[in-house]
């Protein structure tokens, strides 16, 4: 789960309260394992009461279709239907997990869907991290790639094509629980909307100003920098999001897929993007490749910025963007 407030950078939402439209609704629900806030602008009343709802159908739908919390969900099915075997997930399983495969293409592996055995292999899953030992993590390792996920977009089916594989889209399937849910309040008759879902933002349409805040890591009622939200998505990813300790030793909860091990250091990314499906992707890709390659990464892909709060040694932090973002610092 991403929280609404990190300890190193936060996306907040803000807006003039001013608002002429006449329709005017907002709701906080919790869904998909985390709150979600919904506003909608329209119209009319009945129009943004019935945008919000649509959100929220939404994400209900796209939890049934992808959580790995759930054994009746679609994705834990083909995570239990064993190596070599189809599963018939239908079209939006197949879309996210070839999104997915995009991404861990593009990134070189740092960003991969199949890193669910090694999540619960180092406790993540149930809350008891351990460090494992070398031969059941290469026992793991063997299973992890996403070049063994198959995927079948014109048959509505994906395969496994590794003993002991397992996806898990959490990485990706917020993003796209957005894109999706923005999309329906458009056909329910919103003129403009906000969302945030567990610190996933999207901004779309008609209505107040909104930008993206990133906080004092040292004072997070602080708002440090800013971005404009117009038509975007903002997420963000970071080791300090969720955390383990093992023997007093402190294991961040993002697993560097080609290495096994969890990415080291408290670097945070936060990522704008028309999609929010690709923001979501592209931040914990960013904190997995590191700042140099990551800002690489970030400034190969067309309409997408970036934002790395880099700690220093001494203490503190520094803010580097990609060379698009328009970033305004405050209170430095």
């Amino acid at each position: 789960m991403r929280p609404l407030l990190v300890l190193l950078t936060c996306t907040v939402l803000s807006a003039p309260a001013a608002w002429a439209e006449t329709g005017t609704a907002e709701q906080v629900r919790y869904v998909m394992g985390t709150p979600a806030t919904v506003t909608a602008w329209a119209p009319g009343q009945a129009e943004a009461d019935g945008a919000v709802e649509a959100a929220y159908h939404v994400f209900s739908r796209v939890d049934s279709l992808m959580s790995t919390w759930r054994d009746d969900s679609v994705l834990s099915r083909l995570n239990a239907a064993g190596a070599g075997n189809w599963v018939t997930v239908g079209s939006e399983v197949c879309e996210v997990l070839l999104e997915a495969k995009a991404v861990a293409g593009a990134s070189g592996g740092a960003f991969d869907p199949t890193v669910l055995p090694l999540v619960r292999l180092w406790g993540f899953r149930d809350g008891a991290v351990a460090v494992p030992d070398t031969a059941s993590l290469t026992t793991v390792m063997e299973s992890v790639g996403h070049r063994w996920l198959e995927v079948d977009l014109q048959g509505g089916r994906a395969r496994l094509n590794r003993a002991g594989m397992a996806v898990d889209l959490g990485g990706i399937a917020k993003g796209y629980a957005l894109d999706q849910a923005a999309a329906a309040m458009r056909k329910a008759g919103a003129e403009g909307g906000m969302l945030d879902l567990g610190g996933n933002l999207l901004a779309f349409g008609q209505g107040p100003a909104a930008t993206a805040g990133i906080v004092d890591p040292e004072d997070p009622s602080l708002v440090v920098a800013t971005v404009p939200l117009v038509d975007v998505s903002a997420a963000t990813s970071g080791q300090y999001e969720r955390f383990l300790t093992s023997e007093g030793r402190k294991y961040g909860h993002i697993l560097d897929p080609r290495t096994g091990h969890p990415v080291p250091g408290d670097l945070s990314v936060t990522v704008l993007a028309a999609e929010a499906l690709l923001a979501d992707a592209l931040a914990t890709a960013g904190v997995v490749l590191g700042l140099e390659a990551g800002l690489a990464l970030i400034e190969d892909i067309p309409g997408a910025e970036g934002v790395f709060a880099v700690p220093r040694p001494e203490g503190g932090y520094d803010l580097v963007a990609t060379s698009g973002l328009a970033l305004t610092e405050t209170n430095r």
